[in-house]
């Protein structure tokens, strides 16, 4: 159960991580009358960071799932 959450935890940080930059963009363009570029940064720079999340995620799992060497005995 905890990997599972562990998971959910992960996936829901990387779709916040997409998503809050843009719908940030959107109202900060709103509010200063910068159609659309405020938009398309923050699309951009969660795009950007959610990519790197999930390499940074995927390289760990690598790590992680190495089999061990053990010494050959003689």
């Amino acid at each position: 159960m905890a990997v599972a959450m562990e998971r959910v935890s992960q996936v829901t940080t990387i779709g916040g991580e997409m998503v809050f930059p843009a719908v940030a963009g959107y109202f900060l363009d709103r509010r200063w009358g910068t159609d659309p570029w405020l938009l398309i940064g923050g699309a951009v720079l969660g795009i950007t960071l959610s990519v790197w999340h999930m390499y940074q995620l995927a390289a760990k799992s690598s790590r992680d799932n190495r089999p061990t060497s053990k010494p050959r005995s003689k």
